[in-house]
């Protein structure tokens, strides 16, 4: 090679050294401008294809303050908005990005993130809202970003935490209503209440201005269905109540609202139900089973009650099978929540009986039975005591008798108990059975004389039978006491008593009787009376009986005389107002100290005495002695 300029680049220690060198510098200098060329829009704030960033616009609310239980809706919207020489009207379809909603509260001096949400993907252009609600109250800060996911749009670096267009939004206490029920359920036809309770915190009508609707609404088939009370206004504490009543089961839902005031929203309470019941009723029937006599009337009580306790004015209808063409009534329960049903049965036999009642939309039923029984027979037992009304000589015996009859047949064996009491002395007493004639004696004295009761009893086939009967005890002959007459008995004959004056005129018909003590029994037989007519019998004067006459004018009745003292009587026959017939009647007595066989002597010795006395008064007649003078002992009488 020959002589010439040395190579580009060469120094004078050789041109290979200088050509390496400046070659390692054009390579750093082109990694430095690709560097700068690739990092300097982000630093710069270009873009892809500059002229393009990305704008995020917060809608900010009117009022910036509201309750607690009303939610926030924040509105953001986000565009690729073009900046200097290159910018452009709108940004491509493929500008998406992620929006970040977020509220901040300063609490203690630390900013914290009171609540937060993403709305992802949302174009370019578009709007995204994000509502929520804060846990209490106080004042957030709230804001978004956008993180652009792809497109031309670019994002300008900012801090985490950086937020476009942040306002200022104050939580307030709202408004509270809350309902309280009496009970949880009731009873149809009872009243219920539910209670309203108001606190207006920071944004409700204060408590004068406010008045509150109760509304209910009730289930399918109650009615009303629905249930609107009039506005209520609240006391001083805050409290409405409302009370009502349901005729129907079913279940109630009750709210209550609060209208607008004062520039004030709706205040709405939460819901309660209420569930309505049919009370426990019954139907009672009393007596379930019973037994009745025919004849007899029977009564079934039937009782309402509801929860236990009677009820008044209940339609009750009762209803009888098996007696007699059956028996039906209706009634009604009474004040004292009690219906009766009575009626009778003429014939033995078995009664159904059945109530129904309908109260409160059910219907109530109760059943019971009633047995009739044939009447049994009555026995009828008796005792009869005698001799009534005797006296006997103190010291002798007296026997009383007590005759027992069971429906007039005598009962033997019967145990009598006999009891004689008389003032001042001690009592008499004695047991004697009966004999085959029903009679049981008792003998027994007395040392003083008066005036004494003589009792006997009798039990049999469970009948206790008593009779009693007086008795005197009296001095004996030369004592000279004279005794004074006592109820007598029949047998014996004492001196007689006045006399009833007898008629004036004397009537055709005659009267025999047979002579008896005072108030004993005798036979009245006469005659002279009009065929068929009405007989009046008196003795002494005192209504005795009636008959009626015979065909012939005849007539005859027992009767009991008056109780009048010891004597002989008049006794007129009365027929057609006329006094048709007259006879005697001798009330007398005992005055035997052993019983009827003594009377029976005294009786006699009267008699006899009497027909003494006629002959004396005949022999001195002067003309029974001129009808046998002059005779002699041949001639016979005339």
């Amino acid at each position: 090679m020959g002589k010439g300029r040395p190579p580009l680049g060469a120094d004078r220690a050789g041109a290979p050294k200088v050509v390496r060198i400046r070659w390692r510098t054009a390579f750093v200098g082109l990694i430095a401008f690709a560097t700068a060329f690739i990092w300097l829009p982000a630093m710069t704030g270009a873009i892809a294809t500059p002229g393009f960033s990305a704008d995020l616009t917060l809608a900010v609310p009117d009022p910036t303050q509201g309750a607690l239980d009303t939610p926030l809706d924040v509105g953001a919207t986000w565009n690729c908005v073009g900046i200097g020489r290159e910018a452009q009207a709108a940004a491509a379809a493929t500008d998406v990005g992620d929006i970040t909603f977020s509220a901040h509260r300063v609490v203690g001096g630390v900013d914290s993130v009171n609540a937060s949400s993403v709305a992802t993907s949302v174009p370019a252009g578009q709007s995204t809202t994000w509502r929520y609600t804060a846990t209490s109250t106080g004042e957030d800060t709230v804001g978004a970003r956008v993180d652009v996911l792809g497109g031309d749009c670019f994002n300008p670096p900012t801090d985490t935490g950086a937020m476009a267009n942040p306002f200022q939004y104050e939580w307030l206490q709202p408004a509270a209503l809350v309902l309280t029920p009496d009970a949880l359920s009731s009873e149809i036809e009872q009243q219920f209440t539910v209670t309203a309770t108001y606190d207006p915190g920071e944004v409700g009508p204060a408590v004068d201005d406010a008045a509150v609707v109760f509304h209910v609404a009730g289930s399918a088939g109650m009615q009303p269905l629905t249930l609107d009370s009039p506005p209520q206004t609240f006391a001083e504490n805050g409290v409405a109540t409302f009370t009502y009543s349901r005729s129907q089961p079913g279940t109630d839902t009750i709210t209550a609202s609060i209208a607008p005031a004062g520039g004030q929203g709706a205040v709405e309470s939460g819901t309660i139900t209420h569930n309505w019941r049919l009370p426990p009723l019954a139907l009672t029937l009393t007596p379930g089973q019973a037994t009745s006599t025919v004849g007899d009337s029977a009564a079934e009580m039937a009782s309402v009650t509801r929860n236990g306790v009677k009820v008044n004015g209940v339609p009750v209808t009762f209803r009888v099978a098996g007696a007699p063409n059956g028996t039906l009534n209706e009634t009604r329960t009474t004040a004292s929540g009690e219906a009766t049903l009575q009626w009778s049965r003429l014939l033995p036999g078995s009664d159904r009986i059945t109530a129904r009642a309908v109260y409160l939309g059910q219907t109530l039923t109760a059943s019971a039975t009633r047995v009739w029984v044939a009447r049994p027979r009555t026995s009828h037992l008796t005792l009869t005591l005698g001799p009534p009304g005797v006296s006997t000589t103190v010291d002798d015996a007296f026997t009383a008798t007590a005759v027992v009859e069971l429906d007039g047949a005598p009962v033997n064996g019967a145990a009598v108990s006999f009891s004689a009491s008389q003032a001042g002395s001690p009592n008499r007493t004695g047991t004697s059975g009966t004999g085959s004639t029903g009679a049981a004696d008792f003998s027994y004295s007395r040392p003083t004389p008066g005036d004494e009761t003589v009792t006997a009893t009798a039990i049999v086939s469970g009948q206790t039978v008593t009779a009693s009967m007086p008795h005197r005890w009296v001095e004996g002959a030369g004592s000279g006491e004279t005794p004074t007459p006592v109820t007598p008995s029949p047998g014996v004959l004492i001196p007689p008593g006045p006399a009833t004056p007898s008629p004036t005129s004397s009537p055709a018909g005659r009267i025999a009787a047979v002579a008896t003590p005072p108030g004993g029994t005798t036979t009245l037989a006469g005659t002279s009376c009009p065929a068929g007519s009405q007989v009046t019998l008196e003795v002494g004067g005192q209504k005795v009986g009636e008959t009626k006459a015979a065909p012939d004018g005849t007539f005859k009745a027992v009767v009991q005389t008056p109780d009048l003292p010891v004597g002989r009587y008049v006794v007129t026959a009365t027929c057609g107002g006329q006094v048709a017939a007259q006879g005697d009647v001798d009330l007398v007595g005992l005055t035997s100290t052993t019983g009827t066989a003594a009377a029976a002597s005294v009786t006699s010795a009267a008699i006899l005495t009497f027909v003494v006395l006629l002959l004396a008064l005949l022999l001195r007649m002067p003309g029974w002695r001129l009808g046998w003078a002059g005779r002699s002992r041949s001639d016979p009488p005339q």
